[in-house]
């Protein structure tokens, strides 16, 4: 039997997984997709009929050229809706939603098991879900225009701004065209060992921020996750993430180390842990450079 205590968190969980996005938000974002809306079906699954997404569309129907707009979300408390696990897809090739965030990799899996188009509203941390970033890394999906939202509302109707909480930092997923994809990150800086120091637990160096990734390294190098804010598919690779890649440890962090990410050695010999790295490498420098100095 479940404790009060514990039916109490289940409530508060449930409470914060409720956040109903902003009309602004959703013009924002869906504006810039007319022409790939054009002819489209598009299907809500996680709206109701007075949900931003429809009333934006609704109201943009004849010019964007859209064939159909369908809202089928489900509410718990009266029962009425369809589950997005048990829609039939075959009717629409364009789905537009923010899903329940902890249904998201589900969701996710639902939109590829039907090779469906998409354009939803995610968690940024997503990014790091195993199940998730493999579609990042094949090339299928990518971060849609806007990787901040202004802010969400809740059920009564109060609006908390995008800083309030780190549980709503969330950005836009897509499958479709995205024009800042095709724009090259300038790189200006040259590799130095020491800013960019080799990994303890990998075969690879580390950058810091994307800004810094170095215009002369053919090898693997690790960068924070808003890279793919900046990542152009034509001027990276991406390999992996620290995830994926962690191997063998020095002895002095055996038994103590945290599986997941990479580790550096600190000018004063200890080991540090780094946030999560996304693993590229830049398709643009020749390998028969020698990265070694």
């Amino acid at each position: 039997m479940q404790s009060k205590a514990g039916t109490l968190n289940h409530s508060k969980r449930a409470k914060n997984d409720e956040f109903y996005t902003l009309y602004r938000d959703v013009a924002d974002e869906l504006s810039l997709y007319k022409e790939q809306f054009r002819g489209r079906r598009i299907l809500c699954p996680c709206d109701r009929d007075d949900s931003p997404f429809v009333k934006f569309l609704a109201s943009h129907a004849d010019n964007y050229g859209l064939k159909s707009i369908t809202a089928s979300g489900f509410d718990s408390s009266s029962m009425k809706g369809v589950k997005f696990q048990d829609i039939d897809y075959g009717e629409y090739d364009l789905v537009i939603t923010n899903p329940p965030f902890s249904l998201f990799r589900k969701f996710i899996q639902t939109m590829f098991g039907n090779k469906l188009k998409f354009l939803v509203i995610g968690p940024a941390n997503a990014m790091t879900y195993k199940d998730i970033f493999v579609h990042v890394m094949k090339n299928e999906m990518w971060l849609g225009h806007h990787h901040h939202l202004t802010g969400f509302a809740l059920p009564d109707g109060t609006i908390l701004p995008k800083n309030d909480a780190l549980v709503r930092y969330c950005c836009w997923y897509t499958n479709l065209d995205v024009s800042c994809r095709h724009d090259r990150i300038n790189l200006t800086e040259e590799y130095d060992p020491k800013l960019n120091p080799t990994y303890c637990n990998y075969d690879g160096i580390d950058v810091k921020k994307t800004a810094k990734i170095p215009y002369n390294y053919s090898g693997n190098m690790g960068v924070p996750v808003t890279f793919m804010q900046k990542y152009n598919p034509d001027q990276f690779e991406i390999i992996g993430s620290s995830q994926m890649f962690t191997s063998e440890v020095p002895v002095a962090l055996r038994g103590k180390i945290q599986s997941g990410r990479f580790y550096i050695q600190t000018h004063d010999g200890c080991f540090q842990r780094l946030f999560d790295r996304i693993v590229i490498r830049n398709k643009m420098v020749c390998h028969n450079v020698d990265d070694s100095y």
